[in-house]
């Protein structure tokens, strides 16, 4: 998953491949192994961070082999979330791992320049930042269907 991932550093620049629909990932790299697994890197972006998540792709089966929490104007690094192998891909693991992480890379640098933060407030502003970037499309496609059967008005 690293070495994938430290590939596409300047993904500003790069165009995607292809959409993973079963994820909802802009797929930036993709490429099937010996074993019959298709191995790729995909993007979302939320609020001017780009999560670049690797998956590996089987039958009947999807793994999450890490993420990468990045400032997409700069490309810098603000996490790198190991996995353990074999780990099951789910939108909402993926989501809680960010979330875990990303707040405590905020409120560790905010500490550690002398300053203080809320961690309750941080941890809610993120948590929405990330259902809207995990879940509006599904929630919208959700309620478009709703209306079309005549569920709702």
């Amino acid at each position: 998953m690293n070495n994938s991932i430290a590939t596409i550093n300047n993904i500003e620049n790069l165009k995607p491949v292809g959409i993973n629909y079963s994820t909802g990932l802009n797929i930036y790299q993709s490429f099937q192994a010996q074993s019959g697994f298709n191995y790729q890197v995909g993007v979302r972006e939320m609020q001017g961070l780009i999560i670049v998540e690797g998956i590996v792709e089987g039958t009947a089966c999807l793994f999450l082999s890490g993420i990468q929490v990045r400032e997409k104007e700069t490309g810098k690094e603000i996490c790198n979330i190991s996995v353990e192998r074999n780990t099951r891909y789910s939108r909402q693991l993926v989501m809680e791992l960010v979330h875990q992480h990303l707040c405590n890379a905020v409120i560790d640098s905010v500490t550690k320049e002398g300053g203080t933060v809320n961690r309750h407030e941080v941890e809610a502003q993120v948590a929405e930042m990330l259902d809207h970037c995990y879940f509006a499309e599904s929630r919208q496609a959700a309620l478009g269907w709703a209306k079309r059967v005549g569920i709702i008005q």
